[in-house]
C-alpha cells in the first residue's frame, strides 16, 4: 500500500472495537482512497469454536502474527502495542487449521514472529519465546517493505 502513495490505510481487527471504531471514523473522514485491513475469523475454515472467536483475533494481535498500526500520508503509526508477547504456539492450537504443524514449523514461525514483533515495536519478544534465530533472506525485499511488512 505504501508503494500505492493512498491518503490512509489501517490494519483492524474485530478483537479491538475501540481501535477498530477509531480508524474507521478516521478513514470516513478523509478524502481519496482508504483501505482498511482486517481481520476477522472464518469460524467453519479455521475450525474454532464461535464461542472463542474473540480470543482467537485479540492472540493473535497478542502473538505478533497480526499488527495493528494506520498509515496516515506515508506515516506509519502503531495502535496498539500488546503488554506482553504470547506464544505463536498457543494462538496456532486455537484451530484445527493448524493441527497438521510439526513443532519445527512453529519454532520457524515463531522466529519470523520475533523478527516482526523487534521490527514493529522497536523491542526484542520474550526471551522464553524468541529464542530461535532465523537464517538471513535472500531474495529481494526492500527495507520500506520490511519496515511497513516486518521481515
Amino acid at each position: 500500500m505504501a508503494a500505492h502513495d493512498i491518503p490512509y490505510y489501517a490494519t483492524l481487527s474485530i478483537g479491538h472495537p475501540l481501535d477498530f471504531i477509531k480508524k474507521v471514523e478516521k478513514a470516513k473522514s478523509i478524502k481519496g482512497f482508504r483501505f482498511l485491513h482486517m481481520f476477522t475469523p472464518c469460524v467453519p475454515g479455521w475450525k474454532i469454536d464461535p464461542a472463542r472467536t474473540i480470543g482467537v483475533t485479540k492472540l493473535a494481535v497478542e502473538s505478533g502474527m497480526w499488527t495493528l498500526y494506520e498509515v496516515e500520508n506515508g506515516v506509519k503509526k502503531i495502535t496498539h502495542k500488546p503488554g506482553k508477547m504470547k506464544s505463536v504456539k498457543e494462538y496456532l492450537m486455537m484451530q484445527g487449521r493448524f493441527r497438521h504443524m510439526s513443532p519445527e514449523d512453529i519454532r520457524t514461525l515463531q522466529a519470523w514472529v520475533c523478527k516482526k514483533w523487534n521490527l514493529h515495536y522497536k523491542e526484542k519478544g520474550k526471551p522464553e519465546i524468541c529464542e530461535i534465530e532465523l537464517p538471513e533472506e535472500h531474495h529481494a525485499v526492500t527495507e520500506e517493505y520490511k519496515e511497513m511488512h516486518g521481515p
